[in-house]
């Protein structure tokens, strides 16, 4: 489990912390020093122990922790305050229904809110906390995706291109908590490969504790999307039917054990060719937050369909100053083309006090619905 470090008082043999947890909220945790080895703790930090309930000599009940599997030290030190979490429920109500009802056949709308209610469930069945942040909203039109020169409400000034993940990512900073949001995004700077500017999509931010098996929830929504669309006798793109399973460097290593990241990248392009509709594992990806492999590139889980992306999850990894140095990377090519954008220093100081590695995926709802029932 997960603790945030809150308070600290070390002792010649035992450190006694006042410390925050999503499942137990705030508790004393009591370690003994010789557990800590060569790990240091500092207020802020976050410590993945594992631990039992027992009471100290004063009879009182602590936390006691039994193993330290790993410390995360925030890069600064930061005075913490308890960040308490309350879950809330977050419903597609009858307006959000309403507003896109118009012209769509009425079986094909029940399945669209049934599959929606499904991956719902399927979460909250898993310990998964669905919320509502500014970044996503169940009304069209209002919430920007990735803005590399936008203003808005909420954003309220030029931004460089950051994942629109962010506000989760922070719930998940202070509270521990593993969370998803449902809602439409707008790409209001292109146009997504299926013709639409916005669309409906999940986003995902887990602690890196949370148990939780991509591939396996992706297979599940296609089994209930073909189930439910032979119960509303609906047509449907059968190039779904079937899905590869297919891990990456497994296949990779079968033709040499060389660690390369040229080679493992060109054979996952050849690959990719050879598959319609696959879900990838293992598969390699550029991006400056994905966890680096001994491969010298991250891995993510891909779920594709003729080249289109449907979803995609990865481990994070915050090394502030390389994300630095990517926004001003991207920073001097928007200066370039005209643009003046400014960093973003919320994103930059969160990774900075308060980032611990986390695991992040998603699923364009919107886009699958598409693909599922267009061949």
């Amino acid at each position: 489990m997960l603790f945030r470090i809150l308070t600290l008082r070390e002792h010649k043999t035992v450190t006694f912390c006042e410390a925050y947890s999503y499942e137990l909220y705030r508790q004393q945790l009591m370690i003994f020093n010789e557990l800590l080895g060569d790990k240091h703790l500092v207020v802020g930090a976050v410590i993945d122990a594992e631990w039992c309930f027992d009471v100290n000599r004063s009879g009182v009940r602590v936390v006691s922790v039994n193993k330290i599997r790993d410390v995360f030290t925030p890069e600064k030190s930061l005075t913490y305050k308890s960040y308490h979490f309350t879950g809330k429920d977050v419903m597609l109500d009858d307006s959000f229904a309403n507003e896109l009802n118009g012209g769509i056949h009425l079986l094909r709308w029940k399945f669209y809110i049934d599959l929606i209610t499904f991956i719902r469930n399927d979460l909250l069945d898993a310990g998964i906390v669905q919320l509502s942040t500014p970044i996503l909203t169940k009304y069209r039109g209002t919430s920007i995706a990735n803005p590399a020169n936008v203003t808005g409400e909420y954003i309220g000034k030029r931004y460089i291109k950051i994942t629109h993940e962010l506000e989760l990512k922070k719930r998940v900073y202070m509270s521990l908590v593993p969370v998803f949001e449902l809602g439409y995004v707008v790409r209001d700077r292109y146009v997504t490969k299926t013709g639409r500017s916005e669309f409906l999509t999940l986003e995902s931010v887990l602690p890196i504790n949370f148990s939780f098996e991509l591939k396996d929830f992706y297979q599940r929504i296609l089994t209930k999307a073909i189930s439910l669309a032979k119960e509303y006798s609906l047509e449907y793109n059968h190039g779904f039917d079937d899905v590869a399973v297919v891990d990456v460097l497994s296949e990779y290593r079968k033709s040499t054990n060389t660690v390369s990241r040229e080679r493992l990248l060109c054979f996952f392009d050849k690959l990719s060719e050879k598959y319609n509709h696959v879900i990838f594992i293992n598969a390699p990806f550029d991006s400056p937050l994905g966890l680096m492999s001994e491969w010298g590139v991250p891995l993510e889980t891909q779920w594709n369909l003729n080249g289109h992306g449907i979803g995609h999850g990865y481990s994070d990894e915050y090394r502030t100053d390389y994300l630095v140095r990517e926004f001003y990377r991207q920073q001097l090519v928007l200066r370039e083309k005209g643009i003046d954008a400014e960093l973003p220093e919320d994103y930059i100081r969160y990774c900075e006090y308060g980032s611990i590695p986390t695991y992040s995926f998603n699923l364009g709802i919107e886009r699958f619905v598409e693909f599922f029932f267009n061949s």
